[in-house]
């Protein structure tokens, strides 16, 4: 089999036993690249002790085949989160598949209390994982990993659970944003009591690190200090962002000592630098 018969074999679309032989032979070969990207980057979560893949990885795959996949629209629901369809498009600009995923509607564990615009955009995220899956799926089982996206499986396994608070003040639970928890009050505007009252507590008391720190020196931020800043408790989230730049150890858990710089200078980067849509995308 050469590569020029496997060619034609794509181009002619040859449906007979030969021309399926010559693309199984070239899914193969992909597959082996495919596995090769994704273990080395950790693009996978581990549920029930299967490896379903990140939307990345299936965007690597698509890549091999000159799929792309696009949100096509995205919407609100009348009862809570949002619904989002993706469509997939071949090198020629032709529909190969599509899908609709949603986030955050009932039944949807953790996800219905995240924020708005992170449950739109986990939406989006699944929309374009099922898209992708509905195409590309007998490939990535070739690799030896499950059909099913990792982002899809959310929704019948617990996420890393986020304690709610409630507000000092009125009492009402408070919901997770970008700058802090809150909660809408019947004149339309957000409470800040609970944020008041930990900024009040924070300077009531000196923090560990000052403890620690050489008289007259100003203790450097951490990687926790800084990953808090953009997400809070949610470690998940600082996973998928540092597993595929290579800043995560073997075992996918921690930063090795000598990435430990290159790192808090990138979150560092990303809090200061980054715009609204930036922030929103290391989210998903």
């Amino acid at each position: 089999m050469t590569m020029a018969n496997v060619g034609q074999a794509l181009i002619t679309q040859d449906y007979s036993s030969e021309g399926f032989a010559l693309r199984l032979a070239d899914a193969k070969r992909k597959a082996v690249q495919l596995k090769d990207i994704v273990e080395q980057a950790q693009l996978f979560a581990i549920i029930s002790g299967r490896k379903h893949l990140y939307v990345e990885a299936w965007a690597t795959i698509a890549e091999g085949y000159g799929y792309v996949a696009l949100i096509e629209w995205v919407r609100p629901l009348p009862d809570g989160g949002y619904e989002a369809r993706a469509v997939v498009k071949d090198a020629f600009g032709e529909i190969r598949s599509a899908a609709e995923a949603q986030c955050g509607s009932e039944g949807d564990g953790d996800w219905i209390n995240r924020s708005h615009f992170v449950q739109e955009s986990m939406a989006q995220t699944r929309a374009v994982s099922k898209a992708l899956r509905l195409r590309l799926s007998w490939v990535v089982v070739l690799a030896g990993y499950e059909a099913t996206p990792a982002e899809e499986m959310d929704g019948a396994h617990s996420l890393p659970k986020v304690q709610t608070p409630t507000c000092p003040e009125h009492g009402d639970p408070l919901v997770k944003t970008k700058y802090g928890w809150t909660h809408k009050m019947p004149n339309g505007r957000f409470c800040n009591a609970y944020r008041d009252e930990q900024k009040r507590e924070s300077s009531e008391r000196p923090a560990q690190a000052e403890l620690e720190a050489e008289p007259g020196k100003v203790p450097e931020p951490s990687i926790t200090d800084l990953r808090k800043i953009l997400w809070g408790e949610d470690t998940e989230a600082f996973k998928r962002w540092a597993s595929p730049k290579g800043y995560l150890g073997p075992t996918g858990t921690g930063v090795p000592p000598e990435k430990v710089e290159e790192v808090k200078a990138a979150l560092t980067k990303m809090i200061y630098e980054s715009t609204k849509e930036e922030r929103d995308s290391y989210l998903k």
